[in-house]
């Protein structure tokens, strides 16, 4: 849809033999992706670069495809640079087979990764998001959230984006009495917890996005080593993986192993080893 010359390429291809959209993977991409691009690139084609951006990719089916999508797009610009007019963003959580496959081609000057952590250096931008998203629905002459209110809803979330989401989610729910009233039972919510610490299902989203994540990571025989290091983090924060494996009583691989599908969601601290 964004590229004609690329179209009119592949129109043809797709007319001559229909079955190109029902096989596997890498034929797929090979005679829909790149034959058609370097078909161009031979008759001299002058093209925009054009980004394709995988968002998500944490959420595709299953890890080996995960790793696939990774490792044809890498081979892909390795052998042909900017014969094929394509820059490529994959935007995922760190799992650690993704980082595995990802990690052999950072060498060269044509890849790179960017860590994006929570971070207070964050905090102008989410409150600048809350304040874009709310105030469009203030009343005419009035000044809703306040910003004292924009100051609690940024400190609330932490630099957390997916949580800052959540809440403008929630406030501004159409099947709600109102925004405002959302907004109150957020802040009541913020105030309850700053006191009990208990939880509230103003974040049920939130909730279930990391129970989702849980649901599918743990293999029932590595489920007692997870509750035993989270366990562990809990009452010795900032031990690192080194220490937590000697008290757990594992080799560091076994460790490592079991925590696999956590790199998203937990940090270790990593130490000297003595």
């Amino acid at each position: 849809m964004k590229i004609d010359e690329y179209r009119e390429t592949l129109d043809p291809r797709i007319q001559h033999n229909p079955a190109l959209l029902t096989k596997g993977l890498d034929a797929q991409f090979r005679e829909l992706i790149i034959e058609p691009f370097l078909e161009l690139a031979g008759q001299n084609v002058d093209m925009e670069d054009k980004m394709v951006i995988t968002d998500g990719l944490d959420e595709c089916n299953g890890d080996p495809a995960q790793s696939k999508i990774i490792q044809l797009v890498a081979e892909l610009v390795m052998e042909h640079g900017d014969k094929i007019p394509l820059l490529w963003a994959f935007f995922s959580r760190p799992e650690l087979h993704i980082d595995d496959v990802f990690s052999p081609y950072l060498d060269s000057h044509l890849f790179s990764k960017v860590e994006l952590p929570m971070s207070g250096s964050n905090d102008s931008d989410i409150r600048h998001y809350f304040h874009n998203k709310l105030r469009l629905h203030a009343s005419a002459g009035t000044v809703w959230p306040s910003d004292d209110t924009l100051d609690i809803l940024t400190a609330m979330v932490a630099g957390l984006w997916i949580y800052a989401a959540t809440l403008v989610r929630f406030i501004m729910d159409q099947h709600a009495v109102s925004p405002q009233q959302q907004l109150e039972d957020v802040l009541t919510f913020r105030a309850q917890q700053i006191q009990s610490n208990t939880k509230s299902n103003v974040t049920s989203e939130l909730d279930a996005f990391y129970k989702m994540i849980m649901d599918y990571i743990f293999p029932e025989h590595h489920l007692p080593i997870v509750q035993q290091l989270l366990l562990v983090r809990h009452t010795a924060s900032g031990a690192a993986l080194h220490t937590i494996s000697n008290i757990l009583g594992l080799t560091l691989d076994e460790l490592k192993n079991a925590l696999s599908k956590l790199y998203s969601v937990l940090t270790f601290i990593p130490e000297e080893r003595d």
